[in-house]
């Protein structure tokens, strides 16, 4: 009885050792088939490498990338100086050298007739002209005067000169202007609005409106661009003598435009001109 189990006992613990060597088997050769699918995948990610690798050698040494992009930051008001920095990143994202030639910041002048730019940034070319190396960024700094916008408009002819006030002081655009070099070597411009500017009655800076702050690219494929041959003449001119009688409507009318110039002129140092500038007043009061 004894013998029979254990013979028994036995012949479970063989076929159970084998049962255990089948299943390792099986496991082998899906381990097997696995790592053989791997070195197909390994041959398939070296020749993706290989492609990758002949694509980047293109992109670097054959490919030609010519892109700017470009932003205008938060400005910085100084009332003191009464100017408006406007801070302009430039970053050189192609693989190219590229060139910058000037910046301008330019003011809207509006009245009841027409609406036109007055630039009211100085010409700094040495600090403006820029050319940026693949990679490069810069930072210009604009400095505009709203001063000299403020005085107003001179229109000068070739006998006489009219002067124009400043009128609208609300929603002003501020506008910036580009000049560069596209990819074929041509000048080209570009212009962005990058504010609105409203001055309070004492001609001090009331707010200024901003667009949101993002790199957008320069058009430096332009194609529909024109070459313009210049001509620089002196602006040097003499007029004569002006006599106006304040006691005559027609002659004040006539003259209105003169006669706010010199006004606007003699402010500048209101006290030495204190007598003239109050005469000044009461022949313009009933034609403002």
């Amino acid at each position: 009885m004894l013998n029979r189990k254990f013979t028994t006992f036995h012949s479970r613990t063989n076929h159970s050792r084998d049962v255990g060597q089948n299943i390792m088997k099986s496991r082998i050769k899906k381990i097997r088939k696995k790592i053989s699918k791997t070195k197909i995948s390994a041959k398939t990610l070296s020749y993706v490498a290989i492609i990758i690798s002949v694509l980047s050698l293109y992109f670097q040494f054959f490919h030609t990338n010519h892109e700017i992009k470009y932003a205008s930051l938060y400005p910085i008001p100084d009332e003191e100086k009464r100017t408006l920095t406007f801070p302009i990143l430039l970053k050189n994202s192609g693989n190219q050298v590229e060139t910058i030639l000037d910046f301008q910041l330019l003011l809207e002048a509006k009245n009841n007739k027409e609406s036109f730019y007055k630039r009211i940034s100085e010409l700094n070319e040495k600090e403006f002209f820029s050319i940026l190396e693949p990679g490069d960024s810069k930072r210009i700094d604009l400095i505009g005067n709203y001063e000299t916008y403020l005085f107003g408009t001179i229109v000068a002819s070739k006998n006489d000169f009219d002067y124009k006030p400043i009128s609208e002081f609300e929603n002003l655009h501020l506008l910036l202007k580009i000049t560069y070099l596209t990819k074929e070597g041509v000048v080209a411009t570009e212009d962005r609005i990058v504010g609105k500017l409203t001055f309070n009655a004492n001609e001090t800076i009331q707010r200024i409106d901003c667009p949101p702050t993002e790199l957008i690219d320069l058009d430096l494929g332009k194609d529909d661009f024109e070459i313009f041959q210049y001509s620089l003449v002196p602006n040097n001119k003499e007029y004569n003598n002006l006599s106006i009688d304040f006691r005559d409507s027609i002659s004040i009318k006539k003259n209105l435009g003169k006669l706010l110039f010199l006004e606007k002129t003699l402010k500048s140092d209101s006290i030495e001109n204190k007598e003239t500038l109050l005469i000044l007043k009461e022949v313009l009061k009933p034609y403002r």
